[in-house]
């Protein structure tokens, strides 16, 4: 994903006042596609939004508020609808994205997110929206970056609660441990255990 330098020399004014946006039409078809704009009001360009197939609407937006000539926000609008359907974001300013939310069935919700907790570069958060409903109803977490989520918790029933949690508490690849809400009244009541880590459940029981 590219980092645009919002940044000009050429563009800065040293007694800090605000800049006016500059617009470009930089393929000459007498319609600006693109805007550099001083949100913040201290003399430097922090944001720039793009024209990039010229319909007259910004599909990409770039957000450099540190002003280090990375962008640490971008937003961009894939299928040209007048929405952005994918966000990217470098929380910790380290030049990687450690979070980021796509919109897959383009409606105008984002249904997946990646997150990035320890900036090293590897997702090892991640929520689904399966049912397209605006909820989150899958999550996943991957926190020693094997490739295989050793939790997962799950919304069923898809009323906005959790009612499915299950675990790999010995990082073997296979899951050993879960809690269920059977009746979907927001309270786990069933804990199941595979005790000796021999693939199979052996210990079930039923929560006050």
């Amino acid at each position: 994903m590219e980092h645009f330098d919002t940044y000009d020399d050429t563009q800065h004014d040293t007694n800090y006042e605000t800049l006016a946006p500059t617009e470009e039409d930089r393929n000459g078809d007498g319609r600006v596609d693109y805007v550099f704009s001083d949100t913040d009001n201290d003399g430097r360009y922090d944001t720039v939004q793009a024209d990039t197939n010229h319909d007259g609407w910004y599909d990409t937006k770039w957000t450099d508020m540190d002003e280090n000539g990375r962008a640490e926000r971008i937003e961009i609008d894939t299928n040209h609808d007048h929405r952005y359907d994918r966000v990217y974001d470098d929380r910790n300013g380290d030049g990687k994205w450690d979070l980021v939310q796509r919109d897959t069935n383009f409606d105008g919700r984002m249904d997946e997110m990646w997150s990035d907790a320890n900036h090293d570069g590897k997702y090892e958060f991640k929520w689904y929206d399966q049912n397209k409903d605006g909820k989150y109803d899958l999550w996943l977490a991957d926190t020693d970056q094997d490739g295989r989520p050793e939790r997962w918790m799950a919304d069923i029933n898809k009323d906005g609660r959790w009612d499915y949690d299950e675990r790999d508490r010995n990082l073997d690849g296979e899951m050993d441990w879960k809690k269920i809400d059977t009746d979907y009244d927001g309270s786990y009541d069933t804990v199941a255990e595979d005790s000796d880590f021999d693939g199979n459940y052996d210990r079930v029981r039923r929560l006050a």
